[in-house]
């Protein structure tokens, strides 16, 4: 089974070698649903509003996609329910409510015919960020076996993120990294990940 498969590569993983498997597991999945993209974003620790995306996989083109966005502005409604640590599954951005006016047409800048949206956490804690697959060629129906098997994906994800000592490890931002989030530390030699202290 693909989702076994995926969860033992990330048993005893190195924080080095996650992004390569997070990155990778992203790739298959998408490939045996036939889904088109997968991205993995964290909050920044001064603002959950802002997230930045660690890790895409697209099959097609499309808008580019940040890498930092206001998700509170561009996708308000999906944001309260992942803070809520709410999975949100839709065939079509037609699903949502009345209110999710603003969250319907960022999703429809993008591109995306179908969401689904796991919120990523370790034990009791808040959530830290979410993963999402999406369809842009096809709306796309989700069994429940399926968002069951994605949730468990999620998981893994999110265990995989999180070290034994509870901090969760972020990709670097870059030179923007000390204006937008002063309390990453930096966590290994090449520097390609920082430790976010939980607040």
């Amino acid at each position: 089974m693909l989702l076994t498969d995926i969860s033992s590569r990330f048993t005893g993983l190195a924080p080095g070698d996650v992004d390569r498997e997070i990155l990778d597991a992203q790739r298959k999945i998408c490939d045996a649903l036939g889904l088109d993209l997968s991205a993995l974003w964290q909050w920044l620790p001064e603002n959950q509003g802002l997230i930045t995306i660690t890790h895409l996989y697209r099959r097609l083109e499309g808008p580019p996609v940040p890498d930092l966005i206001n998700a509170s502005e561009y996708f308000p409604y999906l944001m309260n329910q992942l803070l809520a640590g709410k999975v949100v599954v839709l065939s079509s951005p037609a699903e949502l409510p009345a209110e999710a006016v603003r969250d319907r047409e960022s999703i429809e800048y993008f591109g995306l015919k179908s969401i689904a949206n796991f919120p990523l956490w370790v034990g009791a804690g808040p959530p830290f960020g979410l993963v999402s697959f999406h369809s842009m060629r096809e709306e796309h129906t989700w069994p429940a076996e399926i968002v069951e098997r994605l949730q468990l994906a999620a998981k893994t994800f999110a265990n995989a993120l999180v070290g034994q000592d509870g901090v969760v490890y972020q990709k670097d931002l870059g030179e923007d990294t000390a204006a937008q989030a002063p309390r990453l530390a930096e966590f290994d030699p090449d520097k390609s990940w920082t430790a976010v202290q939980a607040p």
